[in-house]
Order: structure tokens, then sequence, then C-alpha cells
């Protein structure tokens, strides 16, 4: 609902990227498969193929990336320091910010 968020809009990069959020991801995947595959084939004493850089680069990294996000929700709900009084129950961890580069 766009009258939730009117600030936003006057992103027009941000509304691109959430309109083609999918075709930019598959890209993604596929550009990192093709990295893979190329260097397969020009550089084989790395022993990379495409599959390879794709289940390292793409899905492992994706998963490991959601898992600190979600692990922010819970975490820093309970652990850490409070610098300010605030109504909500937000925290600093410093070992959160570090893993999430900077979002704990």
């Amino acid at each position: 609902n766009q009258k939730l968020i009117p600030d936003w809009l006057k992103y027009p990069e941000l509304i691109w990227l959430d309109r083609f959020s999918m075709p930019i991801t598959l890209a993604t995947g596929a550009l990192i498969w093709a990295l893979g595959s190329w260097l397969g084939v020009h550089y084989p004493q790395l022993g990379t193929s495409g599959a390879q850089l794709f289940v390292w680069g793409f899905l492992i990294s994706t998963i490991l990336l959601t898992h600190a996000t979600l692990l922010i929700n819970s975490l820093a709900h309970r652990m850490g320091s409070r610098t300010y009084n605030t109504r909500d129950d937000s925290r600093n961890n410093w070992f959160l910010a570090l893993i999430t580069l900077g979002e704990g």
C-alpha cells in the first residue's frame, strides 16, 4: 500500500528494485553461475564450477544473511546494552553488529 510509505516514493530506484526483485535475484544467481563456469574453463587449477560457485556464492550466503537478520529480531531484544530508555525493549549488541555488518 503506497499510502503507508509516501517518503519512500521519492526514490524511484527503490520502487524499481521492489518491482523487479525476482528478476534481479534470478539474474544475480545466473551471473554467479556463469562466473563459476568461466573460471572453471579459463582457470581450471582453481577447481571451480558454475554449480559450486552458485551454491557457495548465492545459496549459502543468502541463507546465512537471512539467519543473521532473523537473529537480530530475536537476540537484539534480549541481550545487549540499552543506551537510551525507550518504550521498546531493543538493545545494542556488538557481536550481532559485527555479523550483520552494523544491523545489530
